[in-house]
Parts: C-alpha cells; structure tokens; sequence
C-alpha cells in the first residue's frame, strides 16, 4: 500500500472514530440537554459556550509546547492521551448519582470539564492541521479533509442515534450521561491508537529540528506578517461576522425545548440532532470535492449562506420537522466552516510559519465569539428567543454581503504556492 493511502486509511478510520463520540458528547445537544436537567438557565449555557469559544485562544499554548516537527506526531498523540481524553472520565464521574453532587455543582462540573476539553482539544489543533497539511498534498488535501470530516460526522449520527436510543429506554436516569461520557474516553482513545499506529509521517525526519519553543518576539513577528496581507485580513472581518452570528447556536436546543419551539423531548431532540451530522458530511464531501478544482472561498461563501438561511427558518417555524430541518442546515454551516475556512486559511498563509498563521486566525475569531455567546444568553433570557435570532440574521447578512463583495480567492493572488 503506497503511503499515501495508508494515511488517508488511518486517518479517515481515526476521524469516524473520534465523531462517534465527539458528536455523541456535543455541546449543541447532549450537554445542553444535561444541563438543562441541572436547571442551567439560557445565561449559564450562553456563558458554557463562550467558555467553549476561547478555546481558539489555546494554540498559543501548543504552539509553544508541541513545537518539534520531527516529533511532531508523538507530542501530539501524548497530548490528546494526557489532556484531552481525561476530561471525559472526569465529566463522567462528576455526573455520578452515586456521587451525590448537587445540582450546582454538577452543572458547573461538566461546564468547566467541557471547557478544559475544549481548550486541550484546541491546545493542539493548528499544530495539528499543519502536521496534516504536511501528509497529504495540495492536489487531495481538500477532498482527504472532506472525506474525513464527512466519516466523522456519519460516524456521529451513529453516536448521538445510540444516546437518543438510550435516553428513550432509561428516562430519568442521568447515570446514563456517565456511562456515554466513559463510553466516548474509550473511544477517543481507539482514535489516538490508530493515528498513532496507521500514519507514516515520512517527512518529519528532513525537517529542522528545534531544542527549544519558538521566541515569542518571532511568534507576533509571523503574526503581524498573516495580518499585513489584505485579503486575509478581509477575510477574517468576514469569519468575525459570521461568529458572532454563531454565538447563539447552543440556544437552538433551548429553543426548541420551550413553548415558542414546540416544547420537544429530550430524547426527540437527540434524535433530531442526528441531522446535524448529516448536513456536515453533506457539506464536507461536497465543499472539499469542489474546493480542490475551484478554491476554498466558495464554500465559505456557501457556509455563510447557509447560516443566514437557517435563522430565517428558525424566525418562521417550530416543532420536529423544524428543528430537524435547522440541525441539518447548522451541519452544512459546519462542515463549510471546517473544510473551506481551514483550507482558506492554509492557502493564504504568506510566510513559512503555518502553525503561526493558523494561529492567529483561531485567536483573532475566538474573543468576539465568546463575547457574543454571553451576550446572546442574557439576551435570551431578557427579551426572548425572536430578538435573538433576529440579531443572529443581520450579523449572517453581513457576513455573507462582506465574504462575497470584499474577499478573494487566495489562489488568484501571488501568495498562494502549490505544495
């Protein structure tokens, strides 16, 4: 087997492996469920969420400390097995009637275990895209990330259908919630042992290799030459836009659950949440295929689209057929914003310090974001679900006139280099 589809073997089992239970465990639908049982208002899962947003502040931290590119993929597979996986035993016991926690501490628990996941998880992610961007080429980069992600999130539907099933046949007891958190800690590690087992990295050993974290002074350096480029710098006005749109997304459970939405079922909204999933490999398969032949932009332009496509749904229905048809349409916005927005990204780096570059658009995204998922809880709380999502409209508006007027196609511009 050539090596390069080996990687794309491994690395697609490990994907489907880690959306089985990533998307089992999500925050969009499993947590804000669970926490809703603990009594967390629309301002508690608002602030869980911007807990969740500054994680995009985390790959300052891997940058520093995951920072050799011959070990690049040891540091990054003992990274997830000591800080990532972790966190979701803990969740797991936390939840634990045995435990006799109360309701507050409980639900305070799982947020900031959450969120300690989140931040490891994001700890490694530029370091991450840059080691994959490393293992496949140019010419199928953008179709080997479609398909992985569209694994991932077939593999999800899986996840959140079995929770769905299990919430169905135990009502009531929140000891199952334990039991999936325990059942995701093993498997996230069966992913860990299959990218750690099944990739080959066969450039890792041409690359310089660092004793030492790189200098801060030469970090911002990078910083300020990503941000001198214009159509960068367009272009994450536009992402800016677009997430703070996105701030709300977590409040759709909610919404769904009140008499405005149609007053669903815990277990029904599991259910619908399946669609989520769908709509995301949909879009990744779709978005990564025509991104490779016609550029990455269009599918953040559709992505954006989407988004505001979705709210105008949100403002005019209610009830099952809604809430399905939503969470299919936030997968679409998902998948375009994982594959297009990470492959524009890489494509329109101007230097030759990706994980910098990567960086410093996953800081720059992450403040406002979390900034507005505040903002939208105390919303919600305050003046309804309707004011909300009227915001949520104009801000996806703005971002899609902005992305289609002001932003160009990074590989019509003299940056742009194909590996």
């Amino acid at each position: 087997m050539s090596t390069n589809r080996r990687n794309v073997t491994a690395y697609c089992v490990g994907e489907s492996l880690w959306g089985l239970q990533m998307h089992a465990i999500g925050s969009a639908t499993f947590l804000t469920v669970l926490l809703r049982i603990y009594g967390a208002s629309e301002t508690d899962t608002g602030i869980q969420y911007a807990l969740e947003m500054t994680a995009g502040l985390a790959p300052m931290i891997g940058m520093f400390v995951l920072h050799s590119r011959r070990r690049q993929k040891q540091q990054l597979m003992l990274w997830h097995v000591y800080a990532v996986i972790p966190m979701l035993a803990i969740a797991g016991l936390i939840n634990l009637n045995a435990l006799h926690l109360p309701f507050a501490a409980r639900r305070w628990g799982l947020i900031l275990c959450w969120s300690a996941h989140m931040w490891a998880i994001h700890g490694a992610l530029t370091v991450w895209m840059d080691w994959a961007s490393h293992l496949f080429p140019t010419r199928i980069r953008g179709r080997v990330f479609g398909l992985s992600m569209g694994l991932f999130c077939v593999a999800g539907m899986g996840g959140l259908g079995t929770v769905s099933w299990l919430l169905k046949k135990y009502p009531g007891n929140t000891d199952v919630f334990s039991y999936v958190y325990f059942g995701a800690a093993a498997i996230a590690s069966m992913a860990v042992l299959t990218y750690w087992r099944g990739i080959r990295d066969e450039t890792a050993h041409l690359a310089e290799e660092h004793s030492a974290p790189p200098k801060l002074s030469a970090v911002l350096k990078r910083f300020g030459q990503s941000l001198s480029e214009p159509n960068f710098r367009r272009f994450l006005v536009g992402r800016v836009l677009a997430g703070l749109g996105l701030g709300a997304a977590p409040l759709l459970t909610r919404y769904y659950k009140s008499d405005a939405g149609g007053m669903l079922s815990d277990a029904s909204i599991l259910f619908c949440g399946m669609a989520l999933p769908l709509g995301q490999a949909v879009a990744s398969f779709a978005l990564g295929s025509l991104g490779d032949r016609k550029g990455h932009r269009i599918g953040v332009v559709l992505a954006t689209a989407a988004q505001a496509a979705v709210v105008a749904v949100v403002l005019m229905s209610s009830g099952q057929a809604s809430c399905m048809i939503v969470l299919f349409g936030m997968g679409l916005v998902y998948g375009g914003t994982w594959v297009s927005h990470i492959n524009v990204v890489i494509e329109s780096c101007p230097h030759d310090h990706r994980v910098a570059h990567i960086t410093v658009s996953s800081v720059l995204l992450a403040v406002p974001a979390a900034m507005a998922a505040v903002a939208y809880g105390r919303i919600a709380d305050v003046y309804g679900f309707d004011t909300l999502f009227k915001i949520w409209l104009a801000f996806s508006l703005a971002a899609l006139v902005w992305m289609v007027l002001r932003v160009k196609e990074p590989r019509t511009l003299d940056i742009y280099h194909s590996e």
